[in-house]
C-alpha cells in the first residue's frame, strides 16, 4: 500500500516539474483539450439532433373586437393610474424636519 502511495506521489512531483518546465506547452495542451471538449458538445447540440418538421397553420389569427376592447380598456386604466402616480409629490425621507 505504501509503495503505490510513494508512486503517486513520485508521478505528481514528476507532472508538476515538467508543468513548471515547460508552461507554454502545458497552455497549448489545455487551449488544445478546451477546443476538443467544446468541439464534442458542439457536434452533439448541432449535428446529431434530429430535424423536426414543424406544421404550419394556414388559418389566419382573428381578433374578437369585445376580448380587444377589454384589453385595451385595461391598458388605458393601467396608463390612467401610471400617470396620476407621476403627479403624487412625496415626502422626502433625508431631509430634517423643521
Amino acid at each position: 500500500m505504501e509503495i503505490g502511495i510513494k508512486k503517486i506521489k513520485e508521478g505528481c512531483g514528476k507532472s508538476v516539474k515538467i508543468i513548471g518546465c515547460h508552461p507554454i506547452l502545458f497552455c497549448a495542451f489545455m487551449i488544445l483539450l478546451a477546443l476538443a471538449i467544446s468541439g464534442c458538445v458542439f457536434y452533439y447540440y448541432v449535428f446529431s439532433v434530429q430535424k423536426i418538421e414543424i406544421e404550419m397553420s394556414t388559418s389566419l389569427l382573428s381578433l374578437k373586437e369585445k376580448n380587444y376592447q377589454d384589453i385595451l380598456k385595461i391598458w388605458q386604466d393601467q396608463e390612467k393610474k401610471f400617470q396620476e402616480a407621476d403627479l403624487k409629490i412625496y415626502n422626502n425621507p433625508f431631509k430634517k424636519p423643521r
